[in-house]
C-alpha cells in the first residue's frame, strides 16, 4: 500500500465527513486486496460509501472493481484508546485524528488481505547485489528501503529481516560481504525553532568481518 494514496483518501474524508471526528470515537477499518487505488475517482466513491455509512444507511461498504472493504466500528474511548496502542498487524498504516484533550477521536486502519512480500523483494535484490562482486575484494551492500519511520527493534533475532539476513550472509557468494546497510527517506523535524534532517538506517556486519576495522565503513 502507497502511503500517499492512503494519506489522500484520509484528507478527504476529514474534509466531507467532519462528522467523523464529532459524537462517539469511531474506527474505520478499510481492507484491501492488493494495493490501496491512488485513483482520485476511485477514492472519491469510496468517501461516498463511507460517508453514506456515517449517516446510517450502512456499517459496511464493499467496493469489488479496486478491491477495499470498509467497515465502520463504534467502540468506546477506551477500546478506541486499546486499538491506537496496539502492535501494528501484518503490512497496516493507521492515521489518527485526536481531540482537544490529545485522546483518540477517529481511527482509520488500513491493512491488506495479501501477506507483505517486502522481504520476499528485498532479499532477491540482495542476491543481485553480491553477484556484482568481484570476490576477491571485500564488499558492502546499502539497501535503500522508502516510507520507513523507524528501524528500532528490527535487529531483534525473530524478526523477518534478521532472519533474511541470516539466510543472505552464509552464501558462498557472500564471503566477502562486510555488512548490508538498510536505509530510508530523510525525516525534517524542527528542535527548539532549528530545523533538524534525520535519515533512518539500519547496519548488519557479517561475523567475519565483525572486529574488522571495515566494519566501521
Amino acid at each position: 500500500m502507497e502511503r500517499p494514496a492512503i494519506y489522500q483518501f484520509a484528507d478527504e474524508l476529514l474534509a466531507k465527513i467532519p462528522e467523523l471526528t464529532k459524537g462517539d470515537p469511531t474506527c474505520l477499518e478499510v481492507l484491501v486486496d492488493t494495493r490501496f487505488p491512488r485513483e482520485k475517482s476511485v477514492q472519491t466513491e469510496l468517501v461516498n460509501r463511507v460517508l453514506a455509512g456515517v449517516k446510517g444507511e450502512n456499517a459496511v461498504f464493499h467496493d469489488e472493481r479496486p478491491g477495499v472493504n470498509v467497515e465502520r466500528l463504534t467502540p468506546t474511548g477506551d477500546e478506541l484508546v486499546s486499538i491506537v496502542d496496539s502492535k501494528l498487524e501484518g503490512f497496516e498504516h493507521r492515521a489518527i485524528v485526536l481531540d482537544k484533550f490529545k485522546r483518540p477521536r477517529l481511527l482509520i486502519r488500513f491493512r491488506s488481505r495479501r501477506p507483505d512480500r517486502m522481504i520476499n523483494a528485498i532479499e532477491e535484490d540482495l542476491r543481485k547485489a553480491l553477484k556484482q562482486f568481484s570476490g576477491e575484494r571485500p564488499g558492502l551492500i546499502v539497501c535503500y528501503v522508502p516510507e520507513v519511520e523507524s528501524f528500532e527493534g528490527v535487529q531483534s533475532q525473530s524478526t523477518a529481516t534478521t532472519q533474511m539476513i541470516d539466510r543472505v550472509a552464509p552464501r558462498p557468494d557472500a564471503r566477502n560481504l562486510v555488512s548490508i546497510s538498510f536505509i530510508s527517506d530523510a525525516q525534517i523535524f524542527s528542535t527548539l525553532g532549528l530545523t533538524e534532517t534525520n535519515i533512518e538506517s539500519l547496519k548488519y556486519v557479517t561475523t567475519r568481518f565483525k572486529d574488522s576495522r571495515l566494519a566501521i565503513l
